[in-house]
């Protein structure tokens, strides 16, 4: 049996398992690439959809509240541009302060600046765990108070109906620095409430 040929040489052994293991390689790249691109993804929208609800929630009570101009007036003299807090009085009568809060008790766990509300007195975080809060400000138009009279001249302080232009920025929590990513978010909203 000298021509019988049943097994396989040494060489055919090699060349198979060096097309083996380069075939391995490059799957568990692509695996490890398409984990990684949707771990980005996942953090990415959940970032966004925080966003979206901050957004939303500051804008609702905009809408439907009125900016607390009595209280610009006797804490800080008036509204300075941009401001840093957003005073409101909500439709149901509440006190309403949007701020940044660095406080470990109320933001979340873990993060080290949140926007916050206070709402009579009692403060909650806003954002979640997954976004810390890098810039807040508001730009409020009119500056005076378009609803009150202005006692020297007879007229309003202001002839414009109540606008918030609300300008964030807010940078992902993540394990490694490449899942971390920079968000900016605007929007100008007007006060439903012209009561005059």
């Amino acid at each position: 049996m000298i021509g019988d040929k049943r097994g396989l040489t040494l060489m055919e052994i090699l060349v198979v398992m060096g097309i083996f293991s380069m075939t391995v390689t490059v799957t568990s790249g692509i695996f490890l690439l398409s984990n990684q691109a949707q771990r980005r993804v996942l953090a990415l929208t959940a970032a966004q959809a925080d966003l979206r609800f901050v957004m939303e929630a500051i804008v609702r009570e905009v809408r439907g509240g009125q900016i607390d101009y009595a209280t610009y007036e006797n804490a800080q003299g008036g509204i300075t541009l941009p401001a840093s807090r957003l005073l409101l009085q909500s439709a149901s009568g509440n006190q309403l302060e949007f701020y940044s809060e660095t406080n470990p008790t109320v933001c979340s766990s873990g993060v080290s600046r949140c926007l916050a509300v206070r709402v009579n007195g009692t403060a909650q975080s806003l954002t979640s765990t997954g976004v810390v809060l890098e810039k807040l400000v508001f730009y409020i138009s009119p500056g005076n108070d378009p609803f009150s009279i202005d006692a020297g001249s007879g007229l309003y302080k202001a002839n414009a109906q109540p606008t918030v232009t609300i300008a964030l920025q807010v940078r992902t929590t993540g394990p490694k620095p490449q899942d971390v990513f920079t968000m900016n978010a605007q929007t100008t909203v007007t006060s439903r409430a012209y009561v005059r």
